[in-house]
């Protein structure tokens, strides 16, 4: 069996302690979830959310005459403190990051435009094609997508499926990955072995396969191991082409994990006196709030204290599932509804990132990617509902979600944000009605760095058409056995 050593994950790391990654999927414990943002912080974040999705904002903000039209657009709408502390976030982050790579307009989220070659672009288009040149009935239309999603490359094809998926090892640290077509039709189902322990995120049935990533001192990327239901000598050139598209990822992702990583949690929450307050004083805060007389108190922008972190990839073995899809609109069905809030995978998938980048697209209007997240219920009174949604905008009843904003998602711009974060796309339509229109996407999931699932490396492939195509290359010898063989063979491995 021919193998190819791989480098142990995070080998070279100069890390003293190791990242830890927040999950989406807990318990639902108390004290669960994230800081809840009061009124005023939420106004600032709608204020970034429109500074940040201006083209090239980064720099514009720089240009004292914009920026004083922005404040005069802006104010009217949230009033001077809340507009005057969003600006001087922004002037600070711009500082920070001068090229293309910038924060996004979400927390944790970064953003990069136009940082891919064109020749790499086209490279990516042709190489796509033929994955949705198929007869109309092989399509994999997204289920629910009314036949406007087009799944080209999706990791719910050919999971593994506890009790069924044969394995080569049970041991999913190993740093060996055999090379795909001399394990194909092998291992055991002992091999793969279910979750000893069950909970409503936890699937006891399935799991989706990443891919084996090497990542050199240099930044350079290497694909390792096959891409489910990306056959590795027919589109091998789409696999050096998402080669060298992750390596474009690498300090996007870099950035938010550092921002990520519970040892970098800042102290951000603004500070509310803990004074316990009569009823007659707390009606005259209230009252005070609503006006927006508050005091002072974190109105102004105080510079981000250092990271006690810094994550970075190099030199890195990472395990990445790959997606690719097309949003495809008809003048019969000219309308893209949005989809569904969610977090990518489930706790069997450890993902603790995604990036997404919209490579290309026509004839359909603006669209935007929204983001909201867990909260942790905040310390209160009895029935002091009214407080809670004065200060916190939080109505009793509702589920402790806030939304933290959206970004806009426009041609050739890479997209990178934190599994903890919920995501839904939103809606577009055509420009023209007369003409289809389109949106097409790749999405990279990254696994939790510090942990192991099972990958490609350690399931052979799945699909009984790989299967067939490695028997037709020994047809001759294919001949010599009775049709009811082969047919036997085809049934085992279906």
């Amino acid at each position: 069996m021919e193998t190819t050593q791989l480098p142990p994950a995070m080998k070279k790391t100069k890390l003293t302690e190791i990242p830890k990654y927040p999950t989406p999927l807990t318990e639902g414990d108390c004290g669960d979830g994230c800081n809840v943002k009061t009124v005023f912080e939420q106004e600032i974040l709608k204020v970034l959310t429109e500074i940040k999705n201006k083209p090239n904002c980064n720099k514009k903000i720089k240009n004292p005459e914009i920026s004083e039209r922005w404040i005069e657009e802006l104010q009217p709408h949230f009033g001077e403190k809340v507009v005057n502390y969003a600006i001087d976030e922004a002037l600070y982050y711009s500082d920070i990051f001068t090229g293309s790579l910038v924060p996004g307009a979400v927390d944790c989220t970064y953003i990069d435009d136009n940082c891919m070659p064109e020749e790499l672009l086209d490279e990516l288009k042709e190489n796509v094609t033929e994955l949705g040149d198929v007869p109309e009935n092989e399509k994999d239309w997204h289920p629910g997508s009314d036949n406007q999603v087009l799944d080209l490359l999706h990791p719910s094809l050919y999971p593994v499926v506890f009790g069924r998926t044969r394995g080569i090892t049970d041991d999913v640290s190993s740093t060996e990955v055999p090379k795909w077509d001399s394990v194909i039709g092998k291992g055991e189902t002992k091999f793969v072995i279910p979750p000893e322990e069950y909970n409503e995120y936890l699937s006891e049935k399935y799991q989706w396969l990443p891919t084996e990533f090497d990542v050199d001192a240099s930044g350079k990327v290497r694909i390792l191991s096959h891409i489910n239901n990306l056959h590795p000598k027919i589109h091998k050139k789409l696999y050096g082409t998402l080669e060298k598209i992750f390596e474009k990822f690498i300090p996007l992702i870099n950035n938010f994990l550092t921002d990520s990583c519970e040892q970098n949690e800042k102290n951000d929450k603004i500070r509310i006196s803990e004074e316990d307050y009569g009823e007659d004083k707390m009606v005259d805060y209230i009252n005070s709030v609503r006006k927006g007389e508050a005091e002072k108190n974190g109105t102004e922008f105080v510079r981000v204290p250092k990271n006690n972190i810094s994550v970075d990839l190099k030199s890195s073995r990472l395990q990445v599932i790959v997606k690719l899809s097309n949003i495809i609109l008809t003048p019969e069905n000219p309308k893209y509804k949005g989809g569904v809030w969610h977090v990518e995978g489930m706790q069997n998938e450890e993902i603790v990132a995604t990036g997404i980048y919209y490579y290309d697209q026509e004839n359909v209007t603006d669209s935007y990617l929204a983001f909201k997240q867990c909260i942790r219920e905040e310390e209160y009174k009895s029935y002091d509902f009214d407080n809670l949604e004065s200060v916190f905008n939080l109505k009793n009843q509702e589920p402790l979600n806030q939304h933290l904003g959206e970004i806009k998602t426009v041609k050739d711009r890479m997209i990178s944000f934190p599994n903890i974060y919920q995501h839904q796309v939103q809606d577009f339509v055509l420009q023209d009605k007369t003409k289809p229109g389109y949106r097409k996407i790749l999405c990279f999931f990254l696994i939790n760095p510090n942990k192991r699932i099972y990958s490609t490396a350690h399931i052979p492939p799945q699909q009984l058409s790989w299967f067939e195509i490695e028997l037709m290359k020994n047809k001759n010898k294919l001949s010599e056995f009775p049709g009811l063989i082969t047919d036997e063979i085809s049934k085992t491995l279906g």
